[in-house]
């Protein structure tokens, strides 16, 4: 339908630029002679193409006895072109050299208005072809957000639909909590750790100093430093081992005590293993 009605545009647009033309040259080339006994002339020509002169013109002109001698009958008027320079007034009485002028002009005129006319058509076209990319982007987009709608408007109903929510909501809440307790039970058990391990360096220095304050040989000092700071180190540890104690229940109270002492150093001497470097097994 869009096409129709652009053709018919374009149909009106030619019929108005004719009208014009038309109009043109009625005013450029005057009024038609319809008579030529008016205006003092005589008809030349044969019955079927008749060219009005004047009669001063008429005798001017000499009898010629060639096949051709009625060059001006012959041509009495330019054919149309385009609409545009047939059928008008006032071309009887133009010599050919005049109306091949007329007819060129008239013709680079249609060429002219026919290029703008097909600019205009093209650049309507671009127009259009933009409008339309555009037009199958927004669908496209249109299509994505009503499929994601729709997608959580499923996920909607069916979250309505399921009771067991607050249980889940509850639970979530109490794994929260025991990963808190256990964090924070981790830092406490860590820092008595550190504590613990820092009593037993201290002795330890403090005992392999004095041994280098006395002074000696280098591979004895470090022999005999090496040999206190594990005296040391050990008297800490017997010093800071708990009785038993047990309480009303008849539990031992420094049992946990103890057994936090005892996996620290474990601990400890893993680290040490670890750190030391064993020779290669031979096979």
């Amino acid at each position: 339908m869009e096409g129709v009605g652009f053709r018919k545009e374009v149909d009106e647009e030619e019929e108005e630029d004719k009208i014009w033309e038309e109009e043109q040259f009625r005013k450029g080339l005057g009024k038609r002679m319809d008579d030529a006994s008016s205006s003092g002339g005589s008809v030349v020509g044969t019955s079927s193409n008749t060219v009005a002169l004047p009669v001063v013109a008429q005798s001017i002109i000499p009898e010629q006895k060639y096949a051709y001698a009625p060059a001006v009958a012959s041509y009495p008027s330019v054919p149309s072109i385009g609409g545009a320079v047939g059928g008008l007034p006032g071309l009887e009485v133009m010599s050919i050299p005049q109306q091949a002028e007329v007819a060129k002009k008239a013709l680079h005129d249609n060429l002219k208005r026919m290029k703008e006319s097909h600019g205009r058509t093209m650049a309507s076209l671009v127009r259009n072809d933009e409008n339309l990319t555009t037009s199958l982007l927004k669908v496209t987009a249109l299509e994505k957000s009503l499929s994601a709608a729709g997608e959580r408007l499923i996920f909607m109903q069916k979250l309505r639909d399921f009771h067991k929510a607050p249980f889940i909501e509850e639970l979530e809440e109490q794994m929260q909590k025991l990963n808190e307790d256990r964090a924070a039970a981790i830092l406490k058990r860590r820092s008595s750790d550190n504590d613990d391990e820092m009593l037993e360096l201290e002795a330890a220095i403090n005992a392999a100093m004095s041994v280098f304050n006395k002074g000696g040989g280098r591979a004895a000092m470090i022999e005999v430093a090496t040999r206190e700071a594990k005296a040391a180190s050990a008297a800490t540890k017997e010093q800071r081992n708990l009785l038993v104690e047990l309480n009303e229940f008849g539990r031992d109270t420094n049992l946990q005590i103890r057994m936090d002492m005892t996996r620290r150093a474990l601990g400890s001497a893993g680290i040490y293993c670890h750190s030391t470097k064993l020779p290669p097994l031979v096979d």
